[in-house]
């Protein structure tokens, strides 16, 4: 039987120790009340986090996916929250990852999440979502730069292939 996951690994830099508190009271009391208290269905972050320092003194919250299956939608949730309780500014993102335990087609792929911290809005880009949008009609705008069609940047030869 095939395992899907969803991974990530990142770090928000928090600033300083008073920061880094408010994030730890916030992932605890996330893990106690949920990721949304006011949500009926609401359920504990299905996302680690990890206090680190810097050599600097520098303070971190390291997200991942924990057991292997992590929710971007809750890490932004708690990135956004925090942002507005500590008054945070600029923008944050991450990449994540889809994966499987065994070759499935639809099965691979992955995204990134922006965050403004000032206004709490947050864009989401899934690259199977943009692949399908892509194929269908013209090139969505802001897309990566096209892709060479060599390798070496020479031209191929081959005229003549057997079938």
């Amino acid at each position: 039987m095939a395992e899907y996951f969803t991974q990530f690994s990142a770090t928000l830099n928090l600033g300083n120790e008073q920061a880094a508190a408010t994030a730890q009271a916030l992932y605890d009391d996330m893990m106690e009340r949920g990721v949304d208290p006011n949500s009926p269905d609401d359920t504990t972050p299905e996302f680690d986090l990890v206090m680190q320092v810097e050599d600097d003194g520098t303070p971190l919250a390291w997200f991942t996916q924990g057991d292997g299956q992590g929710n971007i939608d809750h890490v932004t949730f708690f990135v956004q929250e925090l942002s507005r309780l500590i008054s945070m500014t600029g923008r944050w993102g991450f990449t994540w990852s889809h994966s499987c335990s065994k070759p499935r087609v639809h099965a691979f792929g992955g995204g990134a999440v922006i965050v403004d911290m000032e206004t709490g809005e947050a864009w989401h880009q899934d690259s199977r979502a943009w692949l399908v949008q892509s194929q269908k009609g013209p090139m969505p705008a802001g897309d990566p730069a096209p892709v060479p069609r060599t390798l070496s940047g020479v031209q191929s030869t081959r005229t003549n292939l057997k079938h």
